[in-house]
């Protein structure tokens, strides 16, 4: 399943920083058709963010479920979390959340802009929850 094994991917990347990977995928949803190439890249770049502003020694965690209408795709870390003032700007090009506890996390500040353009490009959307000092959760819902 393209989910699986983008996690699998990035589980040398997680264990340098001591983050386990939690993935819960229902056995319906492993065989699902997602455009690989586009989707891969969703779910990439938010493994990677969840993992680069992580903490050592914490969680990250990778969930998949539906609905009669849709996938739903939940990608959530114990990072340092994302102000309000920034959430509305997360998605724009070239912006980059000024964290002192993250700096050396390296970005363009590319890769929530290009989520965002790859989900609404399949009719979907792309949405977060996240409170300063509690971790971020980013939400991907695609059409079924």
């Amino acid at each position: 399943c393209l989910v699986e094994d983008i996690v699998t991917g990035f589980k040398v990347q997680a264990a340098l920083k001591r983050i386990d990977i939690e993935l819960d995928i229902p056995q319906e949803l492993a065989q699902t058709l997602l455009d690989k190439l586009h989707f891969g890249r969703v779910i990439s770049n938010l493994l990677d963010n969840a993992i680069k502003y992580s903490q050592s020694d914490t969680l990250v965690q990778v969930r998949v479920c539906q609905t009669e209408k849709q996938f739903i795709f939940e990608v959530r870390d114990q990072g340092p979390g994302i102000s309000l003032q920034n959430q509305i700007h997360i998605f724009e090009h070239y912006f980059r959340p000024a964290q002192h506890c993250c700096e050396q996390a390296k970005g363009s500040g590319l890769g929530l802009a290009a989520v965002k353009a790859i989900v609404e490009a399949h009719s979907g959307s792309v949405w977060l929850r996240s409170l300063p000092g509690e971790g971020c959760t980013f939400f991907v819902s695609l059409p079924k």
